[in-house]
């Protein structure tokens, strides 16, 4: 855990020497801990967000959140940008394994857990008209995530800013298409599977009937 909450500081400080010190550790399953730890502190602050945040402000109300999706909203886009990262930079030159994608995207996600409970705790003491500076607060949060994501891209694979913008892009678009054959693939398989449904209770009236 001391390891973690000094990575974790030093993603915030100084996140190019974060971002060395992953490459350097060679400790495959211990990243792979620290990276699991990391997300289940992700998961834990979210669903305290969910019950902890004053209403008015709130994204969502207690009693209508699904924890299965809200924790799915967090693991799905995580692995998949691991996934399409890897596979990006693996064409693209890149020098990282994909523990080493884990384990930088865990760590470039300590933002969320530095703002989330803390805002959702103050939330309470403040009234909608202040809703506006706690949207810039999550917004805020949200940049600096998504700048820790590039520059973990950028200084974990030694390439310029320009092809690391390129690589950066490339990894979205793979992100999306991972998303859309995933959902191509649920609505065939549902289709197949209503088509085995009825044919199976046509081919039974048939039985049926000749009986």
């Amino acid at each position: 855990m001391m390891k973690i909450l000094s990575t974790g500081l030093s993603t915030l400080m100084h996140p190019i020497v974060s971002f060395e010190s992953i490459l350097e550790d060679k400790g495959k399953w211990q990243s792979y801990m620290e990276t699991a730890v990391l997300l289940l502190l992700v998961i834990l602050s979210r669903i305290g967000s969910i019950y902890w945040t004053h209403a008015p402000l709130a994204s969502i109300r207690p009693d209508r959140a699904n924890l299965i999706v809200e924790i799915a909203k967090i693991l799905v886009p995580f692995f998949t940008w691991g996934m399409a990262y890897y596979g990006v930079t693996s064409i693209m030159d890149g020098e990282t394994t994909l523990c080493e994608v884990l384990v930088s995207s865990a760590y470039s996600l300590t933002p969320y857990l530095i703002f989330t409970i803390p805002m959702s705790l103050l939330s309470n003491v403040m009234s909608t008209s202040e809703a506006g500076v706690y949207s810039f607060v999550f917004t805020f949060m949200w940049v600096w995530i998504v700048f820790l994501y590039f520059l973990s891209l950028k200084e974990m694979n030694d390439y310029t800013f320009g092809k690391a913008i390129g690589v950066f892009l490339l990894v979205l678009c793979t992100m999306i298409l991972i998303w859309a054959i995933a959902v191509l693939f649920y609505v065939l398989t549902n289709n197949l599977w209503s088509f085995l449904k009825d044919l199976q209770l046509e081919l039974r009236l048939l039985w049926l009937g000749r009986k």
